[in-house]
Parts: C-alpha cells; sequence; structure tokens
C-alpha cells in the first residue's frame, strides 16, 4: 500500500507590493488588478510529495503548469479561483538520484476587464541514496502459520534483499527498481515448535552501503484467544474474544463434561451470540456447559483454544445438581425448566428471586410430559397472581402441570393470588383434569408450600372440575403443606357444575400427610377439608375450613374411592363445621356427610385414631330420600375399619336424614367398627326427620362394632338391626369420663384421659 507522507516545505506567504490593508487589496474601488505574490520560486527536496503557494486577490484568477518537453509530473488544486487562496502543489517523490524535475506555474487573470500574468518556478530537486519502509521498526512478528506481509518500500536506486535463512523466510516483489513498491515477506508455517527468527536486509544496488534491515521472529505457537463471556437480564449468552494472527475461522466449542454439546462454525467475527444460534432454540442439552473458541488454520494441525468459561445456557447459574443446583433468578429461569427437564432429567433447581407472575403465564411442564427433577422454591412467595384459564382449553393448571414420580417441588408461598376457572364454551375434558396451585397433577413429592388468603372460583357452567389448593391430583406424596382464603364453586349451577374440591387434593391416590386446610369451600360433589376423593393414605392432617356442599362430603375426606384401592385415614381432625346445603330448585338426592368422610365406599379403607370437631349441619331437601350423615362417617358400604376415634361436634337437623354420632348408616357390609366414641349432640329442629341416634343412625347385622360409646343425650345409642354390636352403648356424663368405662381400649398406647376444658378421653 502506497503511504502518503507530508512534508514541511517552503511555502510562498503572500503580500501584496503595496502593503495595502485587506480591505483596499478587496475594494472594488481598486482600478488595477492585484494579486499579492512576490515570490517567483517553489523549491521542493527529492523526497517531497506536495507544496503550497498562497496568494492574495482582489480579482479572478486561474492556473496552469508548463514543463520544457518533460512529462507532466504536477498536479494543482485548485485551478481558479478569488480571495485568499491556498493552491496546493502536489507530485510524487523525485526517484531519479541524478536529475532535479522543472516546471513553471502560470497565474492569470481570468475574466475582462483586468489583465495580470505571473510564473514561478518549481523544481523538485534529488536526495542522496536512500531505502525506506513504512511501517516497520526493528522487528516484524510474525505467526506460526504461513504467512505474508506486507510493506511499502520507497528507493531511488535499483535494490536488492536478501534473508538469513530463506528456507522458511523470503523477499518478494514485482520489481526491483527505485520508487514506490510493495515487497512481501512471505514465511512458511513454522513446524519445528521452536521459535524462529531470520534477519532481511534490503540494500542500493549502486550505493552498497545505503541498506535497510530488521529481524522477522516467527512464533513457535499458535497465538490462544482470550474469550470473555457476558450473560444479560434475560440470560442471553454472548461471547467475544481477540483476533488471532493466521486464524482462518473460528469454532465456538460448547460441551457438558467432556462430552461436546456442538460446534458453532463462527467464520472470522471475534463475536458470537450464543443465545441466537439453534442449539438453544432446539437444544441437545440445557443447563450447565463450557464454552471455548478454537482457532484454526490453514494448516489442519495448527490451531489454538481458548480459556474455557463455564456458563449456563438457560439458568443464571449452577450445574443442576444437588450440590450446584440451576439458579433461577428471572422469569426467563423460570420459563426454561420445561425446556431443561424435556432433555435433563433429575435436575435440581433453585428459585433465587421473588417472581410476579401475570395472566399469561403457561405452567411449567404438562400432565402429558411432567416435571422429572427437584424444584427448591427457597422460600419465595409468589403474590397477587390473578390467572384465568380456559377449561375447556388446557384442562389442567398450576405452577406446575405435572410433577413426575421421583420428582420434587418445595418450599414456596402462594399469597393472595386468585385463580378463576373459566369457559370459553366448549366442553371440558374430565380424565384427569386438575386445578391447584402448586401442581395439576402430581406423581412425586410436594412439600412445604404455603397458600396464604389465596380464592379458586369457578365460572357458571365450567364442568367437571378437579380443584386443590395444592395439587388436585395426588398419586404422589404431599406434605407438611398450608392453605388459607377460599374455594367457591358457581353456586346458582351447584346441581349441575361438577366442582370436586379437596383443601389440598381433589383426587388422592397417594399420600397427603401433615397438611393444615384453613379455607372454607363452597362446592358441590365430592368436597373434603383435606382431599375431595381419596384411595390412598391421609395422615396427621387438620381442616378447620367451613365446608358447604351438596352431595358427598366430609370434614377431612369427601368419599373413598369405588376401586380396590387401599384408602388410609389416620390421625386426622376436622374442625370445620359442614353445612349440607340444597340451592333453590337444584334437587341432591341421596347425599352424604360426615366429620371424617362422607361414605366408606373402598373395601380396603382403614380410618384410625381421628377426630371430629366440627358440627354438622343438615339443611332442608326437596328429594324424598333419607341424607346420610355420621359425627365420624356418613354411611359405610363397603367393608372397612373404623377404630380409635371421636366425634365431638353437635348435629342440627333441618331435613330427613339417617344420622349417628359415629356413623349415620351402614349398608349391609362387614365393616368393623372399634373402640370409636361420640360426645356430640344431635338437634331436630322443624323439618327435620329420620332415624336419629346418638352413635349409630342405621346399624346393619353384618356390621362388627365393638367397644363403642356414646354420651347419653335422650336418644338410642343404635337404630335398625343392632345384632353386630358387641359391648359400649350409652354412657352418662361421669362414666364417659372414666378411663375404666372403656373396656378393651388402650390407654397406655393410644389413648389418655382427657383435661381441663376437655376431660374426656384423646388421642396420644
Amino acid at each position: 500500500m502506497k503511504k502518503t507522507i507530508f512534508f514541511t516545505l517552503l511555502a510562498v506567504l503572500l503580500l501584496s507590493g503595496t502593503g495595502c490593508s485587506d480591505s483596499d487589496l478587496y475594494s472594488s474601488e481598486e482600478n488595477s488588478p492585484t494579486v499579492g505574490i512576490d515570490d517567483t520560486e517553489l523549491i521542493l527536496d527529492g523526497k517531497a510529495e506536495s507544496g503550497r503557494i498562497f496568494i492574495r486577490s482582489n480579482i479572478w484568477w486561474k492556473a496552469r503548469l508548463e514543463y520544457d518537453g518533460s512529462e507532466a509530473w504536477l498536479s494543482l488544486s485548485p485551478e481558479s479561483g478569488f480571495g485568499n487562496i491556498e493552491i496546493e502543489v502536489a507530485t510524487d517523490r523525485n526517484y531519479d538520484p541524478t536529475q532535479a524535475k522543472h516546471a513553471r506555474l502560470i497565474i492569470e487573470s481570468d475574466g475582462e476587464g483586468s489583465s495580470f500574468r505571473k510564473e514561478f518556478d518549481i523544481v523538485q530537486n534529488t536526495s542522496e541514496p536512500y531505502i525506506e519502509l513504512a511501517g516497520i521498526d526493528e522487528r516484524l512478528l510474525t505467526s506460526v502459520t504461513r504467512n505474508e506481509t506486507e510493506l511499502t518500500l520507497y528507493a531511488n536506486d535499483e535494490w536488492e534483499a536478501e534473508t538469513s535463512d530463506e528456507t522458511w523466510c523470503t523477499v518478494e516483489s514485482d520489481t526491483n527498481a527505485g520508487g514506490c513498491h510493495t515487497v512481501r515477506i512471505v514465511c512458511t508455517s513454522n513446524t519445528t515448535h521452536v521459535e524462529r527468527t531470520a534477519s532481511v536486509t534490503f540494500r542500493a544496488k549502486n550505493h552498497t552501503s545505503v541498506r535497510r534491515s530488521f529481524e522477522v521472529v516467527q512464533s513457535d505457537a499458535f497465538a490462544v484467544p482470550t474469550l470473555v463471556l457476558a450473560k444479560d437480564e434475560r440470560g442471553r449468552i454472548r461471547l467475544t474474544w481477540d483476533s488471532v494472527m493466521g486464524a482462518v475461522k473460528y469454532l465456538v466449542i460448547l460441551k457438558n463434561g467432556d462430552t461436546t454439546i456442538a460446534e458453532i462454525d463462527n467464520g472470522t467475527a471475534t463475536e458470537c451470540d450464543l443465545s441466537a444460534d439453534k442449539v438453544f432454540a432446539t437444544p441437545e442439552y440445557a443447563g450447565l456447559f463450557s464454552v471455548s473458541v478454537r482457532a484454526l488454520s490453514d494448516e489442519p494441525e495448527i490451531f489454538s483454544d481458548s480459556n474455557s468459561e463455564q456458563a449456563n445456557s438457560h439458568f443464571a447459574s449452577g450445574a443442576g445438581t444437588q450440590e450446584s443446583p440451576f439458579v433461577i433468578d428471572a422469569p426467563y429461569g423460570l420459563e426454561n425448566i420445561a425446556l431443561a427437564n424435556s432433555v435433563a432429567e433429575g435436575c435440581y433447581y433453585r428459585l433465587d428471586y421473588t417472581p410476579v407472575l401475570d395472566g399469561d403465564f403457561e405452567p411449567i411442564c404438562s400432565p402429558a410430559a411432567p416435571f422429572k427433577g427437584f424444584f427448591d422454591g427457597n422460600g419465595k412467595t409468589i403474590s397477587g397472581w390473578n390467572i384465568r384459564p380456559m377449561a375447556d382449553v388446557r384442562n389442567y393448571f398450576g405452577l406446575f402441570g405435572g410433577v413426575a414420580e421421583g420428582a420434587e417441588v418445595a418450599n414456596l408461598t402462594f399469597e393472595n393470588c386468585s385463580l378463576y376457572i373459566a369457559n370459553d364454551g366448549g366442553s371440558v375434558d374430565k380424565t384427569d383434569n386438575g386445578f391447584a396451585w402448586a401442581a395439576g397433577t402430581n406423581k412425586g413429592t410436594i412439600r412445604n408450600i404455603s397458600v396464604i388468603g389465596c380464592t379458586v372460583a369457578c365460572e357458571t357452567g365450567t364442568s367437571p372440575l378437579r380443584v386443590g389448593g395444592i395439587a388436585a391430583n395426588n398419586d404422589g406424596t404431599i406434605i407438611g403443606c398450608r392453605v388459607s382464603g377460599s374455594f367457591n364453586a358457581a353456586a346458582d349451577r351447584n346441581k349441575t357444575d361438577v366442582f370436586d374440591c379437596g383443601g389440598i387434593a381433589a383426587y388422592n391416590f397417594g399420600r397427603v400427610e401433615d397438611c393444615v386446610n384453613d379455607a372454607p369451600i363452597v362446592a358441590m360433589n365430592q368436597v373434603g377439608g383435606i382431599v375431595a376423593m381419596n384411595g390412598g393414605t391421609v395422615t396427621g392432617c387438620v381442616n378447620n375450613g367451613d365446608i358447604t356442599a351438596n352431595y358427598y362430603f366430609g370434614g377431612v375426606v369427601g368419599y373413598t374411592t369405588s376401586s380396590s384401592a387401599t384408602c388410609v385415614i389416620e390421625r386426622c381432625v376436622n374442625t370445620g363445621t359442614l353445612i349440607m346445603d340444597e340451592p333453590s330448585g337444584a334437587g341432591r338426592g341421596a347425599a352424604y356427610m360426615g366429620g371424617i368422610t362422607s361414605r366408606i365406599y373402598s373395601p380396603k379403607t382403614t380410618i384410625s385414631k381421628c377426630c371430629n370437631k366440627g358440627d354438622l349441619i343438615v339443611g332442608m331437601s326437596s328429594s324424598s330420600s333419607s341424607m346420610r350423615v355420621g359425627g365420624l362417617v356418613g354411611h359405610t358400604n363397603k367393608p372397612g375399619s373404623l377404630t380409635d376415634s371421636y366425634n365431638t361436634g353437635n348435629a342440627t337437623i333441618r331435613g330427613k336424614v339417617n344420622f349417628g354420632g359415629i356413623v349415620g348408616e351402614m349398608a349391609s357390609q362387614a365393616v368393623v367398627i372399634t373402640n370409636c366414641y361420640t360426645v356430640g349432640n344431635s338437634t331436630i329442629d322443624e323439618g327435620g326427620s329420620g332415624d336419629v341416634a346418638a352413635a349409630f343412625g342405621k346399624a346393619n347385622a353384618s356390621a362388627v362394632i365393638t367397644g363403642c360409646y356414646a354420651l347419653d343425650n335422650g336418644r338410642e345409642f343404635a337404630l335398625g338391626s343392632t345384632d353386630g354390636i358387641i359391648g359400649g352403648g350409652l354412657l352418662d356424663e361421669s362414666r364417659m369420663k372414666d378411663p375404666a368405662s372403656y373396656e378393651g381400649w388402650d390407654f397406655i398406647g393410644t389413648w389418655q384421659q382427657g383435661s381441663g376444658a376437655y376431660p374426656y378421653p384423646v388421642l396420644r
């Protein structure tokens, strides 16, 4: 490349010969033309490439060049003008060491009414012999790969070049004549693995003492790029690195451990937006990875790898292990759980920010493709989340749509949130639909979830629905969770809208343990303070929420499954008031309500060590059928067992009912009831009727009832067929308080004497 160099030259300083002021010089009153130039010569040295002449004028002028038989070697700019003017005289160097160059600059008036002519001699002298190289000092550093470095050479004599080691370092040029030329320093690839040096010398052919020398130092290794990784608030990852001499392209290499995830051909660019790459749009791997850059030369065996940086494609940090979970510190992290889950099972996730969710939030994963990792909410609270899912569009909802077997969701709070289930006019899929806060469907473990002051309701005509406070469908484990707020079905359609609702779970075929519901529930069909439909285990749970329903409902469990599943309810307490309410015009037919559960319908049902403290209110009914209501169980339809449990709740009866302080009615099945008692009172209000007894409203001879007692409140102990009753019976208040009255009971491991405000036996 030619390099133009401007030297300080002789300038002609322009003053008028008469010493006139500027105003005089340019005055229109001047009759004679004036150009303020006294000098007559411009001298340039041999290396000069331009010079300037300054003029002051009150006329229009033009300039031209004349040569005496020689070729033109000058150019002018401008070639005409008026007033203060700087004329640049441009040329090339004079590369002839023996002959100066000559020309004349002629300035003349340009226009009518004036006559002026001024000549200048322009001379470009010769120079002493020289060789100059632009762009090089004492050393030229080159890469390990084959390379060419172009230099600009200036010489006013023929020249020649040599290197100290032409086996790898040579000089190439199209000509060796004097003048301005491009020369190339060519180095072959250095495969010696040792840095090497050669000296290069340029000398004038006719003046050998004129020379220019420098060293060429070729590296023994391909330079290593330095990688810098940056991540923005959306999780987008950008890479930058310094360019490597001799690199023909760069590969961005992603690895998971020793496994290569992807190699991205980045061409010659030295930056890369990883988030724009298809690896991130449709990942083969999501989560922690290492990234490095490989600089490639045109020699296959010569390349270099940058430093390796750890990054995370979809989360703030972490490796997805228990020791180093994926850290979620922004909304994009929640959105990416499902993506990571689809390609990496069993990963650990930790929430490190407080999410603010809106109505457009899509559940993480789904029942069909459930979450298969471990999510730690880290004690964070989701507040004010208002969501309106369409049940006929998507028949599930929760922060997680589905949680897989072996997975876990834990340590999270929902506060003052609102879930309103709507319908866009289509039908709702009854199979496994589910709406809850933590998960639509759970087959793993959900623990330590708090739902505080949150409301769940549905639009009229939206049915059927399964609704839970923690999970709608539970086939796994729910442990240590608590719910408050409210559940409300569309009351004006209670006859037709199926709103199966449990304070913790709607359907349970897994395990619900040590959970509390404080939320009142207004619903329809299968409704339970803890679980609506139970085919699994409910243990150590407490319901404090009042329940208003119309068909099958209980303080702890609404209904036990009709399948052959083992159904266990143990160590559970209900304190909420149960209200059997029939909205006007919505006849319910036979209905079932119990302080613990409405009905034993599984032959493998076991209820033990439970207590009902909630009152039971039986409203009017338009049906001729009797309602089955019990202080503990409303109705036993299949063999099962009820042991070591008691009822303290009072009953108010306003409709037709079979009621007992322990069980309302028993079918002809061999149910076993052992060591239970009731001290609750029953009041029949105006309009109330039916078989109302202290302990069993309508017994059956197939039942085996042993060691059960009731406080003598003026009603019979049991009605119906009492042949299966062994021992027990009515006791007055003093005997009810005396442990000695309870024949065969275990007052060492199971029961103990009550005290204070409640002197009757209590469970240990």
